[in-house]
């Protein structure tokens, strides 16, 4: 589905329910971003009263991708607090006992490469609220001192996707962009291929 922008996809998803609108906002953005399939992103999609803070989670090679979604009717700014709590789920599922057994191979999988210098975790909060970037900085920092202090050598980043982003998002798939990769794709149907001569 199309949207001209932020505010009419914020429309059309409010007259879902809460729980509707959260995983259709969720799937929105991780087929822009990742092209993933519908079959992949049920299989995915683990959000829930035992997430563990995981209501999305992808891996491309060494990189891990943990969404956490807040659909909101009534945009309005994102409490810190509210990131925190998450946050704390987060932490809580990736050090101790993971609640999320959908997303078990997932977290298992993270929980080896948190040595690895060359792996990378992006803990993405997508929300239909805004987010200030004041926030962002405090939870980024938050996340560095977590990483520091369990010793882990994996890059961590913590992005936001709100409102505003969601423009860009939405401008970005129009225009046949992969969002926040600034590359260009082409959409081949099935049995459809490409010669290039050289």
């Amino acid at each position: 589905m199309e949207y001209a922008n932020a505010d009419q996809l914020t429309r059309k998803l409010s007259i879902l329910n809460k729980t509707d609108a959260t995983k259709k906002l969720t799937e929105f953005y991780a087929k822009a971003r990742f092209r993933v399939s519908s079959d992949d992103f049920r299989r995915q999609y683990t959000d829930g009263s035992n997430d563990g803070g995981i209501d999305f989670y992808h891996r491309e090679d060494s990189t891990y991708f943990v969404f956490q979604t807040k659909f909101s009717a009534n945009p309005k700014r994102t409490a810190q607090a509210e990131v925190q709590n998450e946050l704390r789920k987060l932490k809580n599922t990736l050090t101790r006992e993971n609640p999320n057994r959908d997303a078990a191979d997932f977290v298992n999988g993270l929980r080896r490469d948190v040595f690895q210098q060359t792996a990378l975790l992006e803990v993405l909060w997508l929300t239909t609220n805004v987010f200030e970037p004041s926030l962002r900085e405090a939870i980024q920092h938050e996340l560095e001192e977590f990483r520091k202090a369990n010793k882990w050598l994996i890059g961590v980043d913590f992005v936001a996707v709100d409102k505003h982003g969601l423009d860009n998002v939405i401008y970005d798939v129009k225009h046949g962009f992969v969002p926040y990769t600034g590359k260009r794709v082409l959409k081949l149907e099935e049995d459809q291929w490409m010669e290039t001569h050289w």
